[in-house]
């Protein structure tokens, strides 16, 4: 009894030394295998367990549990908490097996006896715990599913015992992806929490979180700020606001944010976790590196995308070795990868979009659906780096996978179909393209509304449309997307003013000037109210409508406007980018128009180192700028200048692979032979 107190005080040392004497006592005076010895052995193996001695603690349960098994009878109670003793220990040192067969021995023993329904409760939570922790989740979930039954029936349905059996049930729905049965056991626990101890119980801060987190995952958006937002109110009025829990319910919220494309506020809140995460003494490596991920995703979606890069690297450096080839470095590679996309650094994306596809695959195998997902990535770099054949491959490779995993009438296979169809108008297959597009958007329709993918599949089967030539179908696409994206985004949208463009470039090929010009500008001055004056998509617009300006000739306008188009590209380009080269070619030719020969021989002379840079010695672009500054000299009747000019251009024509029959060879033979009559 001495030793009973000394235990309950924690003096675990005293406490072994009475029971230590007693049991000598014991064995002296009343022989070894006495009951009494037993209970002696018992209470010191609990000792030896506190101090973490597990061996001398297993062979003393032993001992005492082989005299109790010879002096007493099988279903006795004290048998029953020896094996139950015993079974827990096993638990902890991972002896799996000898576990659940102790534990099987004390509930059997339980269950024979009346009054003993708490302990039968007790072990099958025990046994459920024992299974979930070797990833058996369906024996798991049975077993605690009897400890709810045994609960409610010993305390009634409405006790706190009962809630937190609901909440452990919830999460072993989770893991097994059985949402709505965790929803469930989640909303039961907190109900009866929410009774038994009041709104404001820690506990159902950490279900609220967990129920959020769920209905994030379903797409229940406003249902899970709800819950994440009752959740901080209970841990502000409980915790430190600099307290874990707090951190973990934030990074929620700032997930919540993002889907709701509220991208600074998901900032704040993502940097008020991490810093929480920073500031803890606690191992929390993981929120650490989740708190950078997620920051990284919302500068990613807000356009910060030098802060985005910041915030994902820093998590790679965090993640330690071990971590290098996980999920989570799989995530974050991924993320960089998306980040360069965006920004359109496609050469950097493919790389880190490869690392995830690799971790990815060493990790889950090659006909996982996140596998999948991640060689789409790939595919849709290849397809922005001028490599459709390969593009083509991945997405083959992937649609396989979806196929497999969600069948073929799954929308996410016919989404392959989209990219597909990108890919094959990169590779100028038009016709297979159009198939692809037109393939997916009639899929789209059976399962949902025409929306702004629609839109998207509409404008592109329009491009294609318009490379194979047929521009009356091209109008009618373009005319169908612009009407469906006013009515969706409204008027003052990028893409109307993408599909305002596009109308624009089909009448000008259908020499429907009037028309072309309307929609160019329309496109031009939604651009500029759109991003200002300084974006390219401005002077793109601006350089289209200059070069209808040239066609009516109204050159004066043209060279206006021209010289903004080239202000615009050498600032956001640079003075050696081809655009500019080509900006500079067009004044060239105005200037030449209008006999101001030395500007239009300065345009093109820069022109052409730009476009000899570019595209090579040997290309048409050199060829036609050769010609141009021929056309130059032969106005100042400069002719061997001119025909030595004439005569690169020819050549340049001829090895970028022009026949004379073509109509820019011809005019420069034409012109050729014109100079060598005039010169003799």
């Amino acid at each position: 009894n001495i030793g009973n107190v000394h235990l309950a005080q924690g003096c675990n040392d005293a406490a072994m030394k009475s029971y230590q004497e007693a049991l000598d006592l014991r064995i002296e005076c009343l022989g070894r295998d006495n009951i009494e010895v037993a209970f002696s052995l018992h209470c010191i193996a609990k000792v030896n367990r506190k101090q973490l001695d597990i061996e001398t603690a297993r062979e003393n349960f032993n001992a005492a549990l082989r005299i109790k098994r010879l002096k007493l009878p099988k279903n006795h109670h004290s048998i029953a908490e020896s094996l139950e003793q015993l079974g827990s220990l096993y638990m902890e040192i991972g002896e799996d097996d000898e576990a659940i067969l102790c534990l099987n021995g004390a509930l059997n023993i339980y269950k024979s006896k009346s009054g003993e329904g708490v302990k039968v409760a007790e072990v099958y939570e025990q046994l459920g715990s024992k299974h979930e922790k070797k990833n058996d989740l369906a024996k798991a979930l049975m077993f605690f599913n009897k400890a709810l039954r045994v609960r409610e029936r010993i305390f009634g349905e409405d006790h706190v015992s009962v809630a937190d059996m609901y909440y452990r049930i919830g999460k072993l729905h989770r893991d097994q992806d059985s949402d709505h049965n965790a929803l469930s056991a989640f909303q039961a626990a907190t109900k009866i929490r929410k009774q038994a101890m009041g709104r404001n119980d820690l506990t159902i801060s950490d279900i609220l979180t967990d129920a959020g987190q769920l209905q994030m995952k379903l797409g229940q958006v406003e249902v899970a700020e709800k819950c994440v937002n009752e959740a901080i109110r209970i841990q502000y009025l409980i915790l430190d606001s600099r307290h874990e829990k707090v951190g973990k319910s934030l990074l929620l919220k700032g997930s919540v944010q993002i889907k709701r494309k509220e991208y600074k506020e998901a900032i704040d809140s993502f940097k008020e976790a991490l810093a929480i995460f920073q500031d803890s003494n606690d191992d929390n490596l993981e929120q650490h590196t989740s708190a950078l991920e997620n920051l990284g995703l919302a500068y990613k979606e807000n356009g910060d995308y030098d802060l985005a890069c910041e915030s994902y690297e820093k998590c790679l450096v965090l993640l330690p070795p071990a971590h290098s080839e996980n999920m989570e470095s799989a995530r974050v590679n991924n993320g960089i990868g998306e980040v360069y996309f965006a920004k359109g650094d496609y050469g950097k994306a493919e790389e880190y979009f490869r690392d995830s596809v690799e971790v990815l695959v060493s990790n889950l195998g090659e006909d996982h659906l996140q596998v999948a997902n991640a060689v789409l990535s790939l595919g849709r770099t290849c397809t922005k780096l001028k490599s459709p054949d390969e593009a083509i491959m991945y997405f083959e490779q992937a649609r396989l996978t979806k196929q497999m995993r969600l069948g073929d009438d799954h929308l996410e296979v016919s989404e392959i179909n989209l990219e597909m169809g990108r890919a094959y108008a990169v590779k100028k297959d038009y016709e297979e393209a159009l198939q692809c597009f037109q393939s997916y958007l009639r899929a789209r329709r059976v399962l949902l509304e025409d929306d702004e993918v629609a839109c998207d599949t509409m404008l592109d089967i329009a491009l294609v449309q318009q490379g194979l030539k047929r521009e009356d179908a091209a109008l009618q696409s373009f005319a169908s997307a612009l009407q469906l994206y006013r009515v969706i985004l409204g008027d003052e949208h990028v893409k109307v003013a993408q599909t305002l463009y596009g109308l624009g470039c089909v009448y000008e090929t259908k020499r429907e000037f009037k028309e072309s010009m309307k929609y160019h500008k329309e496109a031009f001055h939604l651009r500029r109210r759109l991003f200002g004056q300084d974006d390219l998509s401005v002077a793109e617009s601006l350089d289209k409508v200059c070069n209808l300006y040239m066609k009516q000739p109204n050159l004066e306008k043209a060279l206006h406007g021209m010289r903004e188009v080239l202000r615009i590209r050498t600032m956001k380009l640079g003075k050696d980018h081809v655009d500019v080269g080509a900006t500079l070619f067009a004044m060239g030719v105005i200037f030449c128009e209008t006999d101001d020969l030395e500007k239009a021989m300065e345009c093109y002379e820069v022109a052409l180192k730009i476009r000899s840079e570019h595209f090579g010695k040997s290309s048409i672009e050199v060829a036609q700028t050769l010609h141009n500054m021929g056309t130059v000299f032969g106005k100042q009747q400069n002719f061997e200048f001119a025909l030595s000019s004439w005569r690169k251009a020819l050549a340049a024509y001829r090895e970028a692979g022009l026949s004379d029959e073509n109509h820019l060879v011809a005019v420069t033979i034409g012109n050729i032979n014109m100079a060598e009559a005039y010169l003799e």
